[in-house]
């Protein structure tokens, strides 16, 4: 048949010989199929004999044997269909010539794997229960198939004991799909005990008896579901460590290790998932968290399996973790829908504020830039807002951006209540007064208007709140000095009331009437400053500090009316006892003061 001859053809390895034969019986089985009774013009060359019924055996036999070697380097789709091209010529050779039937047999008797004669049986002599069952579970009917995989299990029929391995396997999954968790358990323990390791299917079942154990374990944690669960999980990574799945049962290891307490290997497990990136993420938070829980456990002075620098030294590159992790899901949003994202993200930028903020000097800056908008951004975060606040505050003033902190004050007073603002903003003042000295001595006036502002505000917001004072304060010393800022900053309305409100009495009521002064010159309002000044005077002793402040006063404001005599008289009195003022501006002033008008 010329069919049979092309199929030879196709064999790369048949014999020189052979393949010679075969061509030209080829081309003259052809040439009489085409031919209409003509006579050839010229005689043909003697061609060789054909080949003989066992010369084609032979070749079948040899092609199966090809197909079946070329099948050993190859896996999946390509590899079945392979296999069942050799049994095709197997099978051919068994039907065309007995005296090779018993060649084919040895040669699919070593080929063959079991599953393929098993398959071969079933076409020839099928168990119906088992046929029945296989359609009905192609249907993803599990409700029918699991009473004909009993059936499977239970029957005495002989064909049935080469199918009970599988109806185990098979049984469990129809059992699980039906959410009967303990006994799909049962079948898929059947599955592997029996003797040898499973030839197929054991990846799955393994996998399905950990979900299985799994579901038993979610719904109620007893001694009995967490063996069942742990020693699942752990037989799964025993017998199958590359399983796609694995990453899963890590995972799984590790919540039940943290949930536990025990952080340090909940975060060894946490760090074996890999693959699947939406629980990568969930791996990387996991991680952190059980670190920080170690923290935690530190700062409560209790015992920790780690030293405390090892432990920060895991966590940095945590973060860094997550950071990529969690950028690789932005590129699929259907997975990350999978993962709360923003949940995560905001709860891992304060816990990387904690590790930034361990060298608040060196890291201020990059503390600023990750808070910000933290509020806006992560809302679900609202148990880290006060420690949010009170860390950029922190961070705002260590950097010198006055202007920004004053922002952030505005913030916590708007949502937080008395008392929290001043747990907040504790410490604040007193650091915001030390800039202001140091920037009076740099002479950033910029920066020193703006820390003037904040500390005036901070101090007003203080009154506000109706803080009580340290018996070693002094609460007219306190209103006074809010007063000076507000004079500084120019915020002559607030300064006004502090200044009528101490010149009431106590002990900075002269001080007050310096302060009424000069705000009564910046408005123009010269006889009204000249008489603030002049009840100052009356009240202070000649060569006070104050009395020094008062001459000077007044006589700025004679000669601001063009009277530079009574300006030059009053200055003198000043001048000749100059070395007793102490302070370096009021002396200035008052030599500059005495040149300009008594022109000496």
């Amino acid at each position: 048949a010329i069919r049979d001859l092309e199929l030879l053809l196709e064999d790369t390895g048949l014999p020189s010989d052979m393949d010679r034969k075969v061509r030209s019986t080829l081309a003259d089985a052809k040439a009489r199929r085409s031919s209409k009774g003509s006579e050839p013009d010229d005689e043909p060359a003697a061609a060789p004999p054909p080949p003989t019924p066992d010369d084609i055996a032979k070749a079948y036999l040899q092609k199966a044997q090809s197909l079946f070697d070329q099948s050993q380097k190859e896996s999946g789709e390509k590899r079945e269909k392979t296999r069942l091209e050799a049994r095709a010529y197997l099978e051919e050779v068994k039907k065309k010539w007995e005296t090779w039937k018993t060649r084919a047999e040895a040669v699919e008797k070593a080929e063959l794997t079991a599953e393929e004669v098993a398959a071969i049986e079933e076409e020839k002599n099928p168990f119906l229960p088992w046929k029945e069952a296989m359609e009905h579970l192609r249907q993803s009917d599990y409700v029918a198939a699991v009473p004909l995989l009993k059936n499977v299990l239970t029957s005495n029929d002989p064909r049935a004991a080469a199918y009970r391995r599988d109806a185990h396997y098979y049984l469990g999954v129809g059992l699980f799909q039906q959410k009967e968790y303990r006994a799909a358990m049962t079948q898929l323990e059947e599955f592997f005990g029996t003797d040898g390791p499973p030839p197929r299917y054991g990846a799955d079942a393994a996998y399905l008896r950990f979900k299985a154990s799994e579901a038993l374990y979610s719904k109620g944690a007893t001694e009995e579901t967490t063996k069942l669960y742990l020693d699942a999980t752990k037989d799964m990574l025993r017998r199958y460590p590359n399983h796609k799945s694995v990453f899963e049962a890590y995972f799984r290891l590790g919540e039940y290790e943290q949930s536990h307490g025990n952080y340090l290997a909940a975060a060894d497990y946490y760090q074996k998932v890999t693959g699947d990136v939406p629980f990568r993420v969930r791996a990387d938070y996991a991680t952190l968290q059980s670190y920080f829980s170690l923290v935690d456990a530190l700062e409560a002075k209790k015992p920790i399996p780690i030293s405390e620098n090892d432990l920060w030294k895991r966590i940095v590159p945590s973060i860094q973790s997550f950071w990529k992790s969690s950028a690789a899901l932005d590129q699929n949003p259907a997975q990350a829908q999978q993962v709360p994202l923003r949940e995560y993200r905001g709860r891992v930028t304060f816990l990387n504020t904690i590790v930034l903020a361990k060298n608040m000097n060196a890291n201020a800056e990059a503390i600023i830039t990750l808070l910000q908008d933290f509020e806006k951004k992560y809302p679900e975060q609202e148990k880290a807002f006060e420690s949010v606040a009170r860390t950029r505050i922190i961070a705002l003033e260590k950097t010198g951006r006055f202007a920004d902190l004053e922002k952030a004050v505005d913030a916590i007073v708007a949502r937080y209540q008395p008392a929290q603002q001043q747990e907040l903003l504790k410490g604040l003042p007193q650091v915001v007064a030390a800039d202001v000295k140091r920037l009076e001595k740099q002479e950033d006036k910029e920066s020193l208007l703006a820390a003037k502002r904040l500390l005036a505000r901070l101090y007003a917001d203080r009154l506000k709140r109706g803080e009580a004072f340290a018996p070693e304060e002094s609460p007219d010393q306190f209103k006074y000095n809010l007063a000076q800022l507000y004079l500084d900053v120019k915020d002559y309305e607030n300064a006004s009331q502090l200044y009528l409100e101490l010149r009431k009495g106590g002990a900075y009521s002269l001080a007050a009437l310096a302060g009424l002064a000069r705000i009564a010159e910046v408005k123009n309002e010269l006889p009204q400053a000249t008489t603030y000044w002049e009840e100052l005077l009356k009240g202070s002793q000649v060569g006070d500090p104050l009395w020094f402040n008062g001459t000077h006063g007044i006589a700025q404001i004679q000669a601001k009316q063009n009277n530079p005599e009574q300006a030059c008289k009053t200055i003198s009195a000043a001048f000749v006892m100059i070395k007793r003022v102490t302070d370096v501006g009021l002396k200035k002033k008052i030599q500059d003061l005495s040149v300009q008008t008594c022109r000496k």
